[in-house]
């Protein structure tokens, strides 16, 4: 999809005539050597008198997350002294820092970038709690403009020369946690008063899946198929996957004859009952994937997915207790076939990461292979079987990897912040500055420097280091 095409489907989604601004201006770090770490991004609607009336605002979290939110100009008459002529304001409801409320508002002003003669950009942000401020961010532009349509090769080589670096993905995210790392050690708990985060909710675009829950989700909607379609309460299910690595929206229907009795029924349980037909299931973010296939049986993993606390969902549905009865809840025990893969993965399998709330449902252990796997084994060709196993070691093997525990800091360090793709990126600079540590010392050490058999063969495990690393980024 192109842009104008992404800006339309969404505005749709508000509810709103795209018509209404014909004109649009997106304000946006650009992508730099295929990185691209974008905290914030700002659409500016106009209208057909090219008149700023509306703004989309975009807001990327350190997990991956984004949420738009589109505000109207709220701001009545402009003073001279004044650089701001847009005024909006909008609700918080994704957790952006472990140091600022979930439940909160924003309120934005911000001046125009399209305005003639060009000027200078200048933006605040401000977080509010109430009546109360809690951050106030300004962000403005330091140098005259660029007008790219005008501009000479040597300005504009001269200006990619000075800015290339900034929007870089790892210059981001270290910035972002130098600043989350001086903020917790030089305050106590008791000051921070750190929030614990929040799965995010349906309004919010999930973060990328990982090759892993890219894998598993194809078996999870095979199981789900193979039980809508053995089924005649329901009629069909509206799936929504989570991310853009798949199909968005598909629907499955009973293969069952389905029949529903209408006969002395009111207009009104008439009306719910049509509407109960078509069940919806939504996936609120990739890591229900990996979560899943944790639990002994399909039932259990939505019992805890979908019905649990709201704070810890992973799932959503229009009827949730009648989508988790596809599943019977049974705490039948598989007999584990013979196969060191299957002894790998149930000796690996554990619990689900941790939320920073608490289940109400909890956690039944198990040994041995789950209902899921033993689907697997009985419906799938051996190609799939083995795909499907080496998915799950991936995914069990990555949970430790990305993680460990410390004290009171368990799973992904995401009580301060830090993702699991977050550990990877420090667990990266460490390994980059020890490799290159070692090659310096190589170089200037006059102990090696006789042999060069040794400088060589350590300079192709460096490399063949961090290849690998590499791989098991993209792997786990």
């Amino acid at each position: 999809m192109t842009l104008a095409e992404k800006l339309e489907e969404f505005l749709l989604s508000e509810g709103e005539d795209p018509s209404e601004w014909p004109y649009a201006y997106l304000l946006t770090p650009p992508n730099v050597t295929d990185q691209l770490n974008n905290p914030l991004a700002f659409w500016y609607l106009y209208d057909a008198r090219k008149n700023l009336t509306a703004m989309i605002v975009q807001l990327q979290t350190s997990y991956g997350e984004r949420r738009l939110w589109l505000t109207r100009n709220c701001r009545k008459g402009s003073s001279r002294k004044s650089p701001y002529c847009f005024k909006g304001n909008f609700t918080k409801d994704l957790q952006v820092s472990p140091f600022t409320p979930t439940t909160a508002s924003y309120v934005i002003e911000s001046s125009d970038p399209c305005s003639t003669p060009l000027e200078g950009v200048k933006i605040m942000v401000v977080l509010k709690q109430g009546n109360k401020t809690v951050i106030q961010a300004v962000v403005k532009s330091t140098d005259p403009p660029l007008d790219a349509s005008n501009a000479s090769t040597w300005s504009s080589l001269i200006f990619l020369l000075r800015w290339w670096w900034v929007p870089l993905c790892s210059v981001v995210v270290f910035r972002i946690l130098s600043k989350a790392a001086k903020i917790y050690l030089s305050h106590n708990t008791e000051e921070l008063n750190i929030q614990t985060r929040v799965e995010p909710t349906r309004t919010a675009i999930t973060k990328s899946a990982r090759l892993s829950e890219r894998i598993l989700e194809d078996y999870f909607f095979l199981i789900l198929s193979d039980a809508v379609k053995k089924q005649s309460r329901l009629k069909c299910i509206k799936y929504v996957a989570s991310g853009e690595h798949c199909e968005r929206v598909r629907l499955i229907h009973a293969s069952k004859h389905y029949h529903r009795k209408m006969d002395n029924v009111s207009v009104v349980e008439r009306e719910g009952a049509e509407s109960y037909e078509a069940v919806v299931f939504q996936v609120t973010t990739p890591t229900f994937y990996s979560k899943f296939f944790h639990y002994h049986s399909p039932f259990a993993a939505l019992e805890r997915e979908l019905l649990d606390e709201s704070n810890t969902r992973t799932a959503w549905s229009s009827h949730p207790r009648e989508f988790t009865a596809l599943f019977s809840r049974t705490t039948e025990v598989v007999r584990q076939p013979k196969d060191w893969r299957w002894d790998l993965i149930s000796l690996l399998r554990t619990p689900p990461s941790a939320t920073n709330f608490p289940h109400l449902i909890a956690y039944e252990t198990f040994g041995g292979i789950s209902l899921a796997d033993y689907w697997v084994l009985q419906n799938c060709s051996v190609h799939q079987i083995r795909k499907y196993q080496c998915a799950l070691l991936r995914l069990f093997l990555g949970n430790r990897i990305g993680g460990f525990s410390l004290g009171s800091f368990k799973g992904d360090f995401e009580l301060i912040g830090l993702s699991r793709d977050a550990m990877l990126l420090v667990y990266e600079i460490f390994l980059k500055a020890g490799l290159a540590s070692l090659i310096v010392i190589l170089a200037t050490d006059s102990a090696f420097k006789c042999n060069a058999v040794v400088e060589v063969f350590f300079c192709m495990l460096g490399m063949a280091s961090l290849n690998i690393w590499a791989c098991l980024k993209a792997i786990f």
